[in-house]
């Protein structure tokens, strides 16, 4: 279902932003949030680019924890050890390395300033209530 998804949007997007001759090739970074921006764009959003908070509802619900895949080993080991099963482990642990954040800076860099501002004020309250910075990394 997933892959349909995608499909589909890759598809409109390309449709929306792209001439017909320029149809082929991938989507860009810089497309994609074209299309996050556009108030043409149907609302709310699939679950999979939606805002968290519009997901999760952490207004409505009271978590008792909230993690985050950049620490998801640490948040793991301490949540197993707050339900009393400290020598439980992950089966996969994910090697930490650097590319997220320079993997970021790179796809941010396509963008325009105006993208970047609004996109931001998109996912703005994500920012707050989750603990993340709105500062690109460099």
């Amino acid at each position: 279902m997933f892959c349909r998804i995608i499909r589909k949007t890759r598809t409109l997007i390309k449709q929306r932003y792209r001439k017909p001759e320029d149809i082929k090739g991938k989507l860009t970074f810089s497309e994609f949030v074209q299309f996050l921006l556009d108030p043409r764009t149907e609302r709310p959003f699939n679950v999979h680019w939606m805002p968290a908070h519009e997901l999760c509802k952490p207004c409505q619900v009271h978590y008792d924890f909230i993690g985050h895949l950049e620490t998801l080993q640490q948040d793991a080991d301490y949540v197993l050890n707050k339900i009393g099963l400290p020598n439980v482990t992950l089966l996969h642990r994910n090697p930490s390395d650097k590319r997220g954040s320079s993997l970021v800076a790179q796809k941010m860099a396509t963008l325009s300033q105006d993208q970047i501002r609004n996109l931001t004020d998109l996912y703005r309250l994500d920012f707050l209530l989750f603990g993340y910075s709105t500062e690109l990394p460099s």
